[in-house]
């Protein structure tokens, strides 16, 4: 009903505005504006959801990779693939997988992996990663002072 309603209300306002009625082209224009704000309100609200929607998706999609660094030789390669591929919008979830007590060496030794083969894109995890390279584990040294040399591109 309110569809029809506005279209009534334009043709109205249309036959006003070509008879040469001022009030009526006034209140065309600010019918116009009103509109406009809102479609835009809208957009952009949309454009948000979608944006954190997308975001949300993604960190989930690297955290069910991140989970397969610790599977057989297969799974582990096709993972590492997978976040090299995502770029550096996962180098936050590789970080918080580093830090995590919840992960296991082989998990970790995978997230090093990842976070070498991005090289310089990963500078944001360098501090994480140097929090590793002072691990108790010589493993996680090893591969930790490796990925920061990768990090560096030396």
């Amino acid at each position: 009903m309110k569809r029809f309603q506005l279209g009534f209300l334009m043709i109205a306002a249309l036959a006003f505005v070509f008879s040469g009625c001022p009030a009526a082209k006034k209140m065309l224009k600010d019918t116009a504006n009103s509109t406009s704000k809102q479609a835009k309100q809208q957009a952009t609200s949309m454009a948000a959801k979608t944006q954190k929607d997308t975001k949300t998706s993604l960190l989930q999609t690297a955290a069910n990779f991140i989970k397969g660094l610790s599977g057989d030789k297969d799974k582990k390669k096709s993972s590492v693939n997978s976040l090299v591929a995502m770029g550096a919008k996962v180098v936050p979830a590789l970080v918080n997988a580093l830090k995590s007590d919840k992960n296991d060496k082989k998990t970790k030794l995978g997230v090093l992996e990842v976070l070498g083969k991005l090289g310089s894109k990963a500078t944001g995890a360098k501090d994480a990663v140097n929090q590793t390279a002072k691990s108790d584990d010589k493993d996680l040294q090893v591969a930790a002072k490796q990925t920061l040399t990768q990090i560096d591109g030396k």
